[in-house]
């Protein structure tokens, strides 16, 4: 029997991130530091490369016929991290969209699956450790309007320091940024003298004003021990990659966290009430057991392999909205959203489905917004609730459900897929009770403003961002 795992991820990991600023309080600049070949001819300060010389190392694996030397960065009940003195190799960031982030960035599945498999011995590699990787970037917008945007945490065996990372550590047990390639580096083009290396990010994001993305990957710059200045560059160029892992080096870490495996379906048992409402019931007798009752018959909005979510909302009173955030009826188009207004508070609803290789990636939202005005972008409307209103009130709090690792039985077309609409997009039928649960309990205006899944066992404590993770058992 598969079973359901609810990951609920604490508001807490947003406040931990959103200081990442620290020590350097200026946006960070487009790449104006030295060429590869400027920072080889370049003198480097004595004390730096002294300091950097003498770091106490580990040796853990190979690559490309030299043994890896690791700084450990720190021992704790999670292991030992460790970073890799130098530069393994010489790489671009590359990413599979224009966004540019460490999501979709090439380099995370070269580190994973290629890095990995070359590196280390089979006993190695059963003591690396997968490690919950924050993502946050910068969102730059057309008029300058900068934000911090924070994403669902990665899960990663093999991952690059970001920025907050590398504030944490410096000086502490990473003494300076100084890094030299190894020769296989070097031959394909590194420094070899304070060679700049890659940082996860946070990335810089930039919209024009026709809603238009695009993403610049996040390099370590100039650094100042003593002034504590940490600048980040972004930039499109070739850089050193340097790798950190999380090791149990000794067997005894506990509860140490593990990817779901990708499976083929979700079961999810269907009945009916003698008054005639539908039953879904999710992994029945079950500590993971999820029912949802309800007046619809999901199987009405499927059809020939499709899963008709514009029909479902227009039936519901519900309008769409384009990327743009003005209301469409071409729902063959790219549809950014949908709302419906009920006793003076708007319910806005969000499906985004994302595609990254290997893993299948489905999240939707529901906020409560105050009516956005008339020709207005639905975007521009204010929250209903303010932060003291939603601080621990989880029958108000916004929710936002995540869906991963799973595979595909209906495809979701023409909503939430910017663009793309390809079969490798869409959702298993358990997804699908679930979204049309939360949207039948919104539609209704007995309901406005309340949390839907409140009013489950998928409750709360200081966040409702869910993760539904499906496992084996």
């Amino acid at each position: 029997m598969k079973k359901l795992s609810v990951v609920l991820a604490s508001a807490i990991l947003v406040s931990s991130v959103s200081g990442f600023l620290t020590g350097c309080k200026q946006d960070p600049p487009a790449y104006t530091g030295p060429t590869d070949a400027e920072s080889s001819a370049a003198a480097v300060d004595p004390n730096i490369k002294k300091a950097y010389d003498e770091l106490e190392t580990v040796t853990f694996g190979n690559y490309q016929g030299e043994d890896i030397e690791w700084i450990v960065l720190e021992k704790s009940d999670m292991g030992t991290l460790l970073f890799s003195k130098h530069a393994i190799d010489y790489m671009s960031f590359e990413c599979t969209d224009v966004m540019e982030s460490w999501q979709t960035v090439k380099l995370r599945p070269w580190l994973n699956e290629e890095f990995f498999e070359a590196a280390f011995s089979a006993e190695e590699q059963s003591k690396i450790l997968w490690n919950e990787t924050p993502v946050y970037d910068t969102s730059q917008y057309y008029d300058g309007e900068i934000d911090e945007l924070y994403r669902e945490p990665e899960l990663d065996r093999v991952f690059l320091l970001n920025r907050d990372e590398l504030i944490q550590y410096y000086q502490k047990t990473l003494p300076n940024c100084y890094c030299e390639p190894t020769k296989y580096a070097a031959s394909k083009g590194a420094s070899e003298t304070d060679c700049q290396w890659w940082l996860r990010g946070p990335c810089e994001i930039k919209t024009d004003q026709n809603g238009t993305n695009t993403g610049i990957p996040a390099i370590h710059g100039t650094t100042d021990p003593a002034a504590h200045n940490y600048i980040l560059y972004q930039s499109h160029r070739t850089c050193g990659v340097r790798p950190a892992i999380w090791v149990d080096f000794d067997g005894t870490v506990e509860n140490t966290i593990q990817p779901s495996d990708w499976i083929a379906e979700v079961s999810c048992e269907t009945s009916k009430t003698a008054d005639g409402l539908y039953v879904y019931t999710i992994y029945s007798g079950t500590e993971y057991e999820q029912t949802f009752t309800m007046d619809v018959n999901i199987d009405d909005y499927i059809r020939n392999g499709q899963f008709d979510l514009p029909g479902f909302l227009t039936e519901r009173g519900w309008t769409m909205y384009d990327s743009e955030g003005m209301p469409t009826t071409d729902v063959n188009s790219h549809i950014g959203s949908a709302s419906i207004t009920n006793n003076g508070i708007e319910t806005q609803f969000s499906f985004i489905s994302t595609f990254i290789p290997t893993k299948q990636i489905c999240d939707f939202s529901i906020e409560y917004r105050k009516p956005h005005a008339s020709g207005t972008s639905i975007y521009d409307s204010e929250h209903y609730y303010d932060d003291n209103d939603r601080k621990g009130n989880f029958e108000i709090y916004d929710p936002m459900v995540a869906f991963d690792d799973h595979e595909i039985d209906y495809v979701v077309t023409g909503f939430g897929i910017d663009g793309f609409n390809e079969p490798t997009y869409g959702l298993s039928y358990s997804d699908i009770v679930i979204l049309v649960y939360a949207l039948d309990f919104v539609s209704d205006s007995n309901n406005s403003g309340k949390n839907p899944f409140y009013y489950t066992t998928m409750e709360g404590k200081e966040s409702l961002w869910c993760s539904i993770v499906y496992d084996m058992p």
